[in-house]
């Protein structure tokens, strides 16, 4: 069953891939767009990603990171990110052991992200779409709170 996610992003938002493999990177940039994800930015490495969330703070809705860095380390780019973007769901991309995936989502809770999935490698499309669906609910009902906060 090829549908699209229910919750499709506006089109001035956007999505960013963490991975350091460019085939990996690009696949998965193609399955997002084939989602109907409308941007898709792409980074190697943590420095370079942190730059892109800088850059593109506030139209990124969702960071697909690589966990397995040799730049920055996975646990060192999540505190990173929940200083940067600390709103923004978060989905990692992983193939650890079972161990240490409980390791990352403490970390994440630790850190206060807002952690929307844990995708084993090679990811599938029921999987994205899964984390897509969280992540754009979740996002607009910041929105929605935000709003209404000025209120």
């Amino acid at each position: 069953m090829h549908t699209h996610y229910s919750a499709q992003p506006a089109s001035s938002s956007s999505i960013l891939v963490i991975e350091e493999h460019p085939f990996q990177r690009r696949a998965l940039a193609r399955k997002l767009n084939g989602l109907g994800v409308p941007r898709v930015l792409e980074a190697s490495s943590g420095s370079d990603a942190l730059e892109l969330l800088r850059a593109n703070g506030g139209s990124i809705v969702l960071i697909l990171s690589d966990l397995e860095r040799p730049q920055v380390d996975g646990l060192e780019l999540l505190r990173r990110l929940a200083t940067g973007a600390p709103r923004t769901a978060v989905a990692v991309l992983s193939a650890p052991q079972r161990q240490a995936l409980k390791s990352i989502e403490a970390t994440a809770v630790e850190y206060g992200l807002h952690l929307v999935g844990v995708l084993e490698k090679p990811v599938s499309d029921d999987a994205l779409r899964a984390v897509l669906v969280r992540a754009l609910s979740s996002s607009t009902r910041v929105r929605v709170r935000a709003a209404r906060a000025e209120l």
